[in-house]
């Protein structure tokens, strides 16, 4: 038997993780600009940090979605099969 072939992701996970500090700056900076608010410092390293933790979280939930959605996938085709044979 094969080895189960890997799937190619829907999000590309690794690209978002790596831009999450560009995500974080560009929402700070459209936050000051619709705002007229500039953040000082000590403001603007709580945010990073947040949207950080945040964003990170939300990556980790779409990886678990996504291992889950190709279990489903793989037993689909599974089932398919087995009913095929039955035949």
């Amino acid at each position: 038997m094969r080895d189960e072939p890997q799937l190619k992701t829907m999000i590309d996970l690794g690209l978002v993780g790596e831009n999450i500090m560009d995500i974080a700056d560009f929402a700070m900076e459209k936050y000051e600009f619709t705002s007229g608010v500039t953040l000082s410092d000590s403001d603007r390293e709580k945010a990073l940090e947040q949207v950080r933790e945040e964003l990170w979280e939300m990556v980790k939930q779409a990886r678990k979605w996504q291992q889950a959605w190709a279990k489903k996938l793989f037993a689909k085709a599974d089932e398919v099969v087995r009913n095929v044979q039955v035949r």
